[in-house]
């Protein structure tokens, strides 16, 4: 993780300490205020998304579902080469979670091209 707080503070013009206690910060504050805006589907929620899935496709226990598409970005300054997918252009891979509304249940939008973790 230091790499990547360095990494920033070069983009921002400021020392990786300060973009620690920075990060720990705002984590803590939307770790306070998680309850009040971050929720998961109640099981009644799941259940009705479920049966809407089945009924769209026949799919069993599904209540969510997930995919992938790459945002083509600037190249970046530092390690350009790692946001080169493979297409051929500069790219944030983000993924998204959603349910049989398409309401979306969740975003991950910071991974560069196609990164297995």
């Amino acid at each position: 993780m230091p790499l990547v707080l360095s990494t920033v503070g070069d983009l921002i013009g400021v020392d990786q300490s300060t973009i620690s206690s920075t990060i720990t910060r705002v984590t803590n504050a939307l770790f306070r205020m998680s309850a009040d805006y971050i929720k998961g589907p109640t099981q009644r929620q799941a259940d009705n998304s479920m049966v809407k899935f089945f009924n769209m496709s026949g799919c069993l226990r599904a209540f969510a579902c997930i995919d992938g598409i790459h945002v083509a970005i600037e190249a970046p300054h530092e390690q350009e080469n790692e946001f080169v997918n493979r297409k051929g252009f500069h790219s944030i891979n983000v993924e998204v979670v959603c349910d049989a509304d398409l309401v979306w249940l969740n975003v991950i939008a910071r991974w560069p091209r196609s990164v297995k973790k």
